[in-house]
């Protein structure tokens, strides 16, 4: 399973082409909307609705996206 992340939308984005809302975060660890302070992203995962943190430090850059159409 791997996903892709667009910021600037807040959507992670599955390979099989589902996406599912993401929440941004600083530093500081307080919710953020502007991708470019981004270093948190939380989501909640189908089907069992686990809450998943995610340090976007330690992702490959072609893994993060800011626009994907």
């Amino acid at each position: 399973m791997a996903f892709s992340f667009d910021l600037r939308n807040r959507i992670a984005v599955h390979d099989n082409g589902f996406t599912i809302p993401i929440e941004l975060y600083d530093k500081d660890g307080e919710y953020t909307e502007d991708p470019k302070e981004a270093v948190t992203i939380g989501f909640t995962m189908p089907p069992d609705g686990i809450y998943v943190t995610l340090d976007l430090r330690g992702l490959a850059d072609d893994e993060i996206v800011t626009v994907l159409h």
